[in-house]
């Protein structure tokens, strides 16, 4: 992945980082394809119960990128909507991933000790014991 860093917080738990700290952690065209794809590796991997996604350096994302949106303003019609298309559902697989999705925003310690106190005590109702 080149927009994208995968890793293990703890057991059960995977971080997906937005690497594109230069741009803000922008979306364009390939971190919206390694996106899809690292939803539907997580999704399918047993071992991950919660999938934290962050985003490297400063900012979690500062949205579109604006070198992907000059590429849209002089692309054909039907660039842009396969564009529109894939983006819609790597948006989609995001939102109907069946494992929690937890926005990995900068915190305070006591914050991220509260949530892994919860994703420590409280087993998920989806995972079979």
């Amino acid at each position: 992945m080149d927009t994208l860093t995968l890793g293990t917080r703890s057991p059960g738990v995977a971080q997906l980082t937005m690497a594109r700290e230069a741009v803000f952690n922008a979306f364009d065209e390939a971190m919206i394809g390694e996106l899809d794809a690292a939803f539907a590796q997580l999704e399918a991997d047993a071992a991950v119960r919660v999938i934290v996604l962050a985003g490297a350096g400063r900012h979690f994302s500062a949205g579109a990128d604006l070198q992907w949106m000059q590429r849209a303003s002089s692309a054909t019609e039907a660039w842009n909507l396969a564009d529109a298309r894939r983006f819609a559902a790597m948006l989609a697989r995001i939102e109907a991933c069946p494992k929690p999705t937890v926005a990995r925003v900068r915190g305070s310690d006591e914050a991220r000790e509260g949530l892994a106190a919860f994703l420590g005590k409280r087993p998920p109702d989806w995972n079979p014991r």
